[in-house]
């Protein structure tokens, strides 16, 4: 009990939150209380450990309530589990490359940078944006094969 009802506690926080608010909270909140002294954060760093908690602690609810559901210990209870918890874990997995988007709205500045310097050095814009396209929709499409590839391999009866 001393150790579960915290944990619950922070699971729900970052479960229950926007990922954007988050992000907002600890770049811009804790941020600048860090920048009176003297120490910056860095944007990426946020956003993937923003994410990461984010996506983690709902990837931890799908897998204690799938563990809920499997009572029975046999020897392939994990992989019971883990069949129970795939779709939400897959679902999580793939809002969170989406989300990846949204780290944009506090590295705005480092983003700008490297797109106008990538632009002025190959001269053409709708190329760059027509690539990053691909980049991101090739990233999905990875996630979503990896994923299929597990639940063929790992999950198979």
């Amino acid at each position: 009990a001393i150790v579960r009802y915290p944990v619950a506690f922070v699971l729900t926080l970052f479960r229950m939150t926007p990922p954007l608010l988050q992000l907002y909270l600890v770049f811009f909140g804790i941020g600048s209380l860090l920048a009176v002294r003297g120490i910056t954060l860095d944007a990426v760093a946020i956003g993937i450990l923003v994410l990461s908690l984010y996506a983690g602690s709902a990837n931890a609810v799908a897998l204690s309530e799938a563990a809920l559901a499997v009572q029975t210990v046999s020897n392939d209870r994990l992989r019971r589990i883990a069949r129970i918890a795939y779709p939400a874990v897959l679902g999580n997995c793939i809002n969170i490359v989406k989300a990846t988007a949204m780290v944009s709205a506090i590295a705005v500045g480092e983003l700008l940078y490297a797109s106008t310097s990538i632009i002025a050095d190959f001269g053409n814009g709708a190329v760059m944006m027509s690539i990053v396209l691909l980049c991101y929709v090739g990233l999905v499409i990875l996630v979503v094969y990896l994923f299929s590839f597990v639940e063929k391999w790992a999950l198979r009866p």
